[in-house]
């Protein structure tokens, strides 16, 4: 059985790496390392309980649809898309590559993951964006590589939705819950 394979995509600099870095335990302080290409990267990830087997292919920012976005997306079974919550424009973008691999492989996990909750007070995105996001039935998970909030728990849950298994703790579950509260005028 071929391992399942779960794409982490998004714009230049948005913490890509970094979010797979910090999930696999192998996030290193330091200067900024750009991605050229895909990292793939092989861990067991638990599915109730019990490990499954995952590439975790991490591929390398973009300001476009381009080729090796297209490329490295097939077959895949999930799908991260990564924002940075402190540049708007990240939002955008990876709401277009989402929109892409939805349209190329048919409704499959994804979510996306706003990176940088831990500089919100520094955040571009509206939170009546996210609302209406959600309401769409866009995965939303605030995520920061850098303490590692959210990050676990989106990885693992994904798994879960790729086996079939959803798990009604997942974080973007919260959110999507959270985004259809009624709103207080």
């Amino acid at each position: 059985m071929r391992n399942k394979k779960i794409c982490v995509t998004g714009a230049y600099a948005v913490g890509k790496s970094s979010l797979v870095e910090q999930y696999l335990g192998a996030r290193q302080p330091g200067p900024y390392r750009c991605t050229l290409g895909v990292k793939i990267s092989r861990t067991g990830i638990p599915v109730q309980g019990r490990p499954e087997n995952f590439s975790i292919w991490d591929i390398q920012g973009s300001e476009d649809s381009d080729y090796m976005n297209v490329f490295c997306l097939r077959e895949a079974d999930a799908f991260v898309f990564v924002a940075d919550g402190t540049r708007r424009t990240t939002l955008y973008h990876a709401l277009s590559l989402r929109y892409l691999a939805l349209d190329m492989l048919g409704p499959i996990p994804n979510v996306l993951m706003l990176n940088k909750a831990d500089l919100d007070i520094l955040w571009d995105i509206p939170e009546s964006s996210l609302y209406g996001l959600a309401r769409q039935g866009v995965n939303i998970v605030r995520c920061s590589a850098v303490t590692g909030l959210g990050v676990a728990e989106t990885f693992t849950g994904l798994a879960a939705e790729i086996f079939g298994k959803p798990d009604p703790s997942s974080p973007w579950r919260l959110e999507a819950a959270y985004a259809r509260a009624p709103v207080a005028h």
